[in-house]
């Protein structure tokens, strides 16, 4: 094609050797760049053939093993059950042809010479414990009961031991007490075995920080009557008092009546009492040496859930409030004396919580009373 020796054949020539050349380069780079992806491709077939491979291998060894396991566990099962008819055996003093075998296991009946023995084991262990409650929040001053369940339910030893993670709380029998606001961790744990279940405790502030403080005494979750002895520094002669109480469910369709405070005795005498009367009235009467008093409301009260009653005597002013509403009055005549029976004070009574009950030896304003009724949940 350049056969002519001139400048311009000879240097196309040079280009066209050139430019094949760059060619030959090229395709052999291109070859090259072949040979390496064939290469890659063998390998990623080869290991993705090894993985799949490994993954059979794998899953058949777990398969494997599975069946070891269970293998294994029949065959101490069935070297349990051979010791056992040996042992029977030997208790029944022959080869074993007078030996009726129904069944065998724990705590299962079998019979040997036709005779039932379905003794239950001398000792049966403790496999653990729970409690009804994994949580509980509650206020300073409250208590709640926590009760054990101990696995299995005819365990031999089912005595357990309590503990409180820290002073925010009191645990005796598995009652507790909330002390101070914070967290607390109430641990029951089984004397047989160790066996351990908790209950995570929130203790809150008690409203009752709230309250108009000095009171002369005061009762809190009074569910049952309960008596305390004679109080001369309580609703005494021409001295001024306030009676508080936040009564839960006072009213139930068997007995409308319920107590708050009184000073009895067995033979029916008394000096005072506060509380709602038969007639769903709520009243304060007070017995005197010459005469008697009675307060009462005119309209009846038959509310469930929970209501504020407070009585306030101030000089010679006697006051009724019902849900920290002044619902009636009355005046004292000067010369009353209270009846004094040297005998118990009466606080509370049954099916009705007193939820709360505060004794002043003075008598509350009315800001004073709302205090009170508002620090303990009446708004």
């Amino acid at each position: 094609m350049y056969d002519c020796n001139c400048p311009d054949c000879k240097d196309a020539k040079l280009q066209s050797d050139k430019n094949a050349r760059k060619i030959n380069e090229v395709i052999d780079q291109v070859n090259a760049l072949i040979q390496v992806n064939n290469e890659t491709v063998d390998f990623i077939e080869e290991k993705a053939d090894r993985i799949v491979e490994e993954i059979a291998e794998v899953k058949v060894n777990e398969v494997v093993e599975d069946l070891i396991t269970k293998v294994n566990n029949i065959q101490s099962s069935l070297d349990n059950i051979e010791n056992r008819v040996e042992t029977l055996e030997s208790n029944s003093g022959g080869s074993g042809s007078d030996l009726n075998l129904r069944d065998v296991g724990d705590g299962e009946i079998f019979t040997i010479d036709g005779v039932d023995n379905d003794t239950p084991p001398s000792n049966i262990s403790v496999t653990g414990v729970t409690l009804d409650k994994t949580s509980h929040s509650f206020k300073v001053g409250e208590t709640v009961q926590l009760t054990p369940t101990i696995l299995p339910s005819n365990a031999t030893n089912k005595n357990v031991n309590w503990a409180a993670s820290n002073e925010n709380c009191t645990v005796t029998g598995g009652l507790v007490t909330a002390v101070k606001e914070g967290e607390c961790v109430i641990t029951c744990q089984t004397v047989d075995g160790s066996y351990k279940a908790t209950c995570s405790i929130t203790v809150q502030a008690n409203s009752n920080a709230n309250i108009v403080s000095d009171y002369y005494k005061q009762w809190n979750n009074i569910t049952a009557a309960t008596t305390e002895g004679n109080d001369d520094d309580i609703i005494r002669d021409n001295k001024d008092f306030t009676i508080f109480a936040k009564i839960e469910n006072p009213t139930d369709e068997s007995n409308p009546t319920f107590g708050i405070i009184n000073n009895w005795n067995v033979s029916g005498n008394q000096s005072y009492q506060f509380g709602k009367n038969w007639q769903g009235k709520i009243a304060f009467k007070a017995v005197g040496v010459s005469d008697t008093i009675l307060l009462q409301t005119t309209e009846t009260f038959t509310d469930k859930g929970v209501s504020f009653i407070s009585c306030v005597r101030s000089g010679q002013s006697l006051t009724i409030y019902v849900n920290n509403v002044e619902i009636t009055s009355m005046t004292i005549a000067s010369t009353f004396v209270f009846k004094d029976t040297q005998d118990v004070i009466k606080i509370g009574q049954p099916s009705k919580t007193l939820h709360t009950l505060l004794y002043y030896n003075r008598a509350l304003t009315q800001e004073e009373l709302t205090k009170n009724y508002n620090a303990l949940g009446g708004v």
